[in-house]
């Protein structure tokens, strides 16, 4: 169980032996798509239990043992496709290696399975191995709410955001389910703080191995000075115009490759895409004559070749031609103010150097921030994980 931390092995480890050691008695008690460890979010602020913060750490499991979770139910072997010689239960049936991921909205769980003996083709096959599945569909479909594949599984809820969001961009979809994440892991951190505060949270024994937050701005950059910031942002601006530049000047040197047009025009994040009025059906089909750039497009006397497409092919060579030249005025004007912003700096610092130090006494704490919260992390219960924005929302509200 390498990709898991401790605490999951050891949650994952506990929930294999309750399930062995009596399965009627805790898939009763227990909901196998969604068995929630104790501890983290799922304890009571009111209970005057104490918990170990690796629970926060923990994600729930679903064990999908289908022998045991449907009446006198055996697996179809996928190879022999049969189930006379499958067995169940015994030495040769055992739980596998590595849980897989089971991806869902805010968070993930372990989809954890048995791996089977079939006697007839003397084969193994996982409790949710797709074509073994598809040969039982009928016993088990509206019972397994998942998605497989290869690698991982996803769960209905976020199969269901994610085909429902069609319409909207892979970039998109993908930033709203981080910030879903995020949203949830900031509410696991503040509910793991008011345990803190109330004393709830055990210490962990190795807290010296840890760094504390302090530390990461034990050597702090000199404040930037007002020229320092604008000779910077100049630098920034013109470094990106030079790449638009490049990309421009690359595109005329190219004669405008039709094949990686043709590839944006798959990409449905590529929302102004060049050469709007050519389809990826005609590009393809130019691409099939033999004609792989815009310019042989243009030199192109073939009869499938039409007027109207190389119009447009050469407004689109017009149009990257003014921008080229706008983009070579704006570096120009870019590297003029870069300059004279070098100038003003090398004064300033050679000013700088000229007057004499200030005597000063040495803190050994002087440049470090204010401390994380009150609790001030004596327990060893920091939030090491939280972004910077998450960082400064706790420190206003805590």
């Amino acid at each position: 169980m390498a990709p898991f931390c401790q605490a999951q092995v050891d949650f994952v480890k506990a929930t294999r032996g309750k399930i062995d050691a009596n399965p009627k008695r805790f898939f009763g008690d227990n909901d196998w798509r969604e068995i929630r460890p104790k501890g983290g979010r799922n304890t009571p602020v009111a209970s005057n239990k104490t918990i170990d913060v690796n629970s926060f750490n923990i994600k729930p499991i679903a064990a999908f043992v289908p022998h045991l979770l449907l009446p006198n139910h055996v697996p179809s072997c996928p190879h022999c496709e049969k189930k006379e010689k499958v067995d169940t239960h015994g030495t040769n049936v055992r739980w596998i290696n590595c849980p897989k991921i089971l991806f869902g909205l805010k968070s993930h769980r372990c989809l954890d399975a048995k791996l089977h003996w079939c006697s007839s083709c003397r084969r193994r096959f996982s409790g949710y191995d797709k074509k073994s599945m598809q040969l039982d569909s009928k016993e088990w479909l509206g019972f397994f709410p998942f998605n497989l594949s290869e690698r991982f599984a996803v769960d209905d809820e976020l199969h269901s955001f994610t085909v429902n969001s069609a319409n909207s961009t892979t970039t998109s979809i993908v930033n709203h389910l981080k910030r879903m994440c995020r949203d949830n892991y900031h509410n696991d951190h503040q509910h793991c703080l008011c345990l803190v505060r109330s004393n709830r949270v055990r210490p962990r024994t190795n807290v010296h191995s840890q760094k504390r937050i302090d530390s990461h701005f034990s050597r702090q950059k000199e404040k930037e000075t007002a020229n320092e910031r604008k000779s910077n942002t100049v630098k920034m601006k013109l470094d990106h115009v030079a790449r638009k530049l490049a990309t421009a000047k690359s595109k005329l040197d190219s004669g405008l490759t039709l094949q990686s047009i043709v590839n944006q025009k798959h990409n449905r994040n590529q929302v102004a895409v060049s050469l709007w009025h050519l389809r990826i059906a005609k590009l393809s089909r130019l691409l099939e004559l033999g004609i792989s750039t815009g310019q042989e497009l243009l030199d192109s006397e073939h009869p499938h070749v039409k007027s109207d497409w190389k119009l447009i092919v050469e407004d689109h060579f017009e149009q990257i031609r003014n921008n080229v030249e706008e983009l070579e005025e704006t570096v120009n004007d870019l590297t003029e103010e870069q300059l004279l912003q070098n100038i003003t700096l090398s004064a300033e610092r050679e000013q700088r150097n000229n007057q004499p130090a200030e005597a000063t006494e040495t803190d050994p704490d002087n440049g470090l921030p204010p401390v994380f919260s009150a609790i001030d992390d004596r327990m060893g219960c920091d939030a090491k994980n939280l972004s910077w924005s998450r960082v400064n929302s706790v420190l206003r509200t805590d």
